[in-house]
């Protein structure tokens, strides 16, 4: 055989497999990018992709209670202690919690002493205690963020004005975060937040990919690394959280400011994996007619929801309620 012919050979061989690495390459991408999911309606056996994930949805609105007072224009979480509706501002607002009634107005001023507002997002709590989440990132600046305590017992509401102490401080970073550049497009934003079984666990908020990433942090003064659960694909950036009095259903809150507004119910889940389970999908509505949603709180009944929204392009804050039967 000419050398010529061998090496024509050699030639063809190495097409033909780079063909076939090709091939191979674009299946395994195709397989990863379809649902992992086992609760997911387009699960596919093998797969590991969250991305393409397709659950049930039902399109059922919020019912509109009331708007709020300017001086919450920037509600961002929502908790009740003994019927008393409590939110805070977000970035650049006071270190206060605000008590508000069903006709939007501010009752009850509480100063949260020993405590700087940087970005308060979202409120959990458990039977003794708040939890004042100061992780808000907008601008990716942040590598350490503090989450308040304050006793239940503390707050005074037979006057409109009083001051708390903070019980605890307990700080954390992710671990994944590392060195990111200021600026919006980054997946290290947070504003949601529940308690549970003596720990704390926050939801992302991604700016990239519209992921969220389920964090553990234990209650537990101090300074930790959260620790990384699991991830979801909300499709929605994740701006509140709250947990049912049972422990069995989570809900998240978020939206699209292009698209709509929408809650996730997270339900069947293992131990505190709260993304391991079934997920059904409640959209809410357009953006531009409902607002920022930024808290959400389940109430007393379990039967239905408390939402707040921002001010944002002229749509004053408001509080809503949705029905969950």
């Amino acid at each position: 055989m000419s050398s010529k012919l061998v090496r024509q050979l050699e030639m063809f061989t190495f097409i033909m497999m780079s063909f076939v690495v090709v091939i191979c390459f674009a299946c395994q991408k195709s397989e990863d990018e379809q649902c992992g999911d086992p609760f997911a309606l387009n699960y596919a056996e093998g797969s590991a992709g969250i991305s393409s994930c397709e659950y049930p949805t039902e399109e059922r609105q919020p019912t509109f209670i009331t708007d709020l007072d300017d001086a919450v224009e920037e509600t961002s979480g929502l908790a009740m202690i003994d019927n008393n509706l409590i939110t805070h501002n977000d970035r650049g607002g006071k270190n206060e919690l605000y008590v508000i009634d069903f006709n939007g107005g501010v009752t009850h001023t509480i100063t949260i002493n020993l405590a700087a507002n940087i970005d308060w997002e979202d409120l959990a709590q458990s039977d003794s205690s708040i939890f004042i989440g100061d992780f808000g990132n907008n601008d990716g600046s942040r590598q350490l963020y503090t989450i308040y305590e304050v006793d239940k017992r503390d707050f005074d509401f037979s006057v409109p004005t009083s001051t708390v102490q903070v019980k605890n401080q307990i700080r954390y970073s992710y671990p994944e975060q590392g060195q990111i550049e200021a600026g919006s497009r980054h997946n290290f934003d947070c504003e949601a937040m529940v308690y549970f079984e003596n720990a704390l666990y926050v939801f992302t908020k991604h700016r990239l990919d519209n992921n969220t990433v389920l964090y553990r942090i234990p209650n537990e003064a101090g300074t930790h690394q959260a620790q990384m659960i699991d991830s979801f694909h909300a499709g929605v950036r994740v701006t509140g959280a709250d947990i049912s009095a049972d422990g069995r259903t989570v809900y998240l809150i978020g939206y699209q400011k292009a698209s709509n507004c929408v809650i996730w119910e997270l339900t069947a889940f293992e131990g505190d994996n709260f993304l391991s389970g079934e997920k059904k999908k409640y959209d809410l509505g357009p953006f531009s007619i409902f607002g920022q949603m930024e808290a959400v709180l389940v109430e007393p009944n379990q039967s239905s929801l408390l939402i707040t929204s921002e001010e944002v392009d002229g749509i004053p804050p408001r509080l809503y309620r949705f029905d969950l039967d």
